[in-house]
């Protein structure tokens, strides 16, 4: 569409006076439309032969062409000849639009890998609280608790309080805020009761396993003072799968101090660094810690736990 057209109808022959010429729907072509031109030409050939022919110009090629057929008429005593061209719509060139398509394509998977990873943890969480009424009643994995808590006891040389976040942060916003069910060793086990046998009994009734990290090694007493227990832990682990969270209180530069399963741990699955304060604004679980925490935590209804 658009387009300058021109068709040529010619005859060869010894005969003179064979002049084609064009029609269309039966009108001649300067009478059936202003834009059509017709041209008529003749030529000498060797031997006495003659080319006698036509030219069908279309200055501009509308879409009402395609619905006409262009007949080209000769006739020699009695007898009339014809032949007709018909104008196709030409193949669309479906080549840059597969270009273009591919690279929107590619641009949109990269755009969309890129958001994902910048708001992966917020589109996970959004996914849990969206479809949780649509996914029905889990079928028990037999487990009780959705964490077990481990953390070093507080000693009074050193900075960093992680009695308080292990005691009093950590379950208001995972249990009170979210609903979690955790067992903390140091608050939920009972004086007197088998160390290692309490320990391989709840962290095989746990999800998870938090594990508060402190940076001073003098205050790191996980192993020091409940060795047996810890051990069982590790093993427990191991063995078991257990997805473990690493937090740390403060951002811990050299791991060469801490026991070889926390290094483990700390390559395998990484730590999670706590940045806040103990001020009320860093108890709130919309904040981007407590969404790490929850993105490694499992799925769990919203809602307070008793």
């Amino acid at each position: 569409v658009g387009s300058h057209v021109v068709m040529e109808c010619n005859i060869s022959s010894g005969i003179n006076g064979l002049i084609p010429f064009w029609q269309v729907n039966d009108e001649d072509v300067d009478s059936f439309d202003s834009t059509y031109r017709e041209q008529f030409y003749e030529e000498g050939m060797p031997h006495g032969l003659a080319v006698s022919g036509t030219k069908f110009n279309i200055s501009k090629v509308k879409v009402k062409d395609y619905a006409h057929k262009f007949f080209c008429h000769f006739i020699y005593g009695s007898q009339q000849f014809t032949a007709y061209i018909k104008l196709e719509r030409p193949v669309q060139n479906i080549q840059h639009y597969l270009i273009g398509g591919g690279v929107s394509l590619v641009f949109l998977v990269f755009f969309t890998l890129f958001i994902y990873k910048i708001f992966k943890i917020d589109i996970v969480l959004w996914f849990r609280d969206s479809c949780h009424p649509f996914l029905g009643k889990k079928v028990s994995d037999g487990k009780i608790y959705d964490a077990y808590v481990l953390y070093p006891k507080n000693r009074e040389s050193c900075l960093y309080s992680s009695d308080i976040f292990a005691l009093k942060i950590l379950p208001e916003v995972l249990e009170r805020q979210c609903g979690y069910n955790l067992f903390i060793f140091g608050r939920d086990d009972l004086p007197g009761e088998a160390v290692i046998s309490i320990a391989d009994e709840k962290i095989h009734q746990s999800r998870r396993v938090i594990i508060v990290l402190v940076p001073e090694p003098s205050c790191y007493s996980i192993l020091e003072d409940v060795s047996e227990k810890q051990l069982a832990m590790y093993s427990a682990l191991i063995q078991d799968g257990i997805k473990v969270i690493l937090i740390e209180l403060e951002k811990i530069q050299d791991y060469t101090t801490m026991p070889e399963s926390i290094k483990y741990i700390k390559q395998k699955h990484g730590a999670i660094r706590w940045k806040g304060d103990f001020s009320e604004r860093s108890r709130s679980a919309s904040t981007r810690f407590w969404k790490k925490v929850r993105y490694h935590m499992p799925s769990r209804k919203n809602g307070s736990s008793s």
